[in-house]
């Protein structure tokens, strides 16, 4: 009984610790990300506004002053990037796994290619942010990207019951390519 009354205690201690820990920097940040999550800056809302998906462009948004269509884009492809090096690590992955039936493997092999395909396409599209080719370049590219991903949906398509094993990244890669693509269409 007498164990029970010293940890309780001790307990509190131990959390009172724990939250002293914080730096009042790592608080104050820790508060500004919680703020920004329920409270966009207003030039975020207006960029992200004419987004495809505007909820998926604001949490994409970087730590910038200035948010203009080119930083939203920026960073959506950056995370499309991370996304379809993972989408293809999972397909690879897949591909060798014995108890992957063969129809469906070949249509891992075609979303693998495009995958590889959509890294270099969203590559491209980062290089046109940073002026390399022209608007229309940077529109191609990001056509092209959203293309890469539908290729791979299509090739399960053609087998009637023939379900994607990466169905749930392409679609959030879509998401991305898509408000890539409205945000640089609107403000080309």
């Amino acid at each position: 009984m007498e164990g029970s009354q010293i940890s309780l205690p001790l307990a509190l201690l131990a959390v009172l610790l724990l939250a002293s820990s914080f730096s009042t920097a790592e608080s104050r940040l820790l508060h500004r990300i919680d703020h920004r999550r329920r409270f966009p800056v207003p030039p975020v809302c207006n960029v992200c506004r004419r987004a495809e998906f505007p909820r998926l462009c604001e949490s994409f948004v970087p730590e910038v002053r200035t948010v203009t269509a080119d930083s939203v884009i920026e960073a959506t492809v950056q995370a499309a990037i991370s996304r379809a090096q993972v989408a293809k690590a999972l397909a690879d992955k897949l591909m060798d796994s014995p108890s992957t039936d063969s129809e469906v493997k070949g249509g891992l092999d075609m979303c693998r290619q495009n995958f590889e395909m959509l890294v270099l396409d969203l590559q491209k599209v980062l290089e046109n942010l940073k002026g390399t080719g022209s608007r229309n370049d940077l529109m191609s590219n990001l056509s092209a990207a959203l293309a890469d991903i539908d290729s791979c949906d299509e090739s399960f398509n053609e087998s009637p019951g023939r379900k994607s094993p990466v169905s749930h990244l392409t679609s959030n890669l879509r998401k991305l390519a898509l408000n890539s693509l409205s945000l640089a269409d609107d403000f080309n």
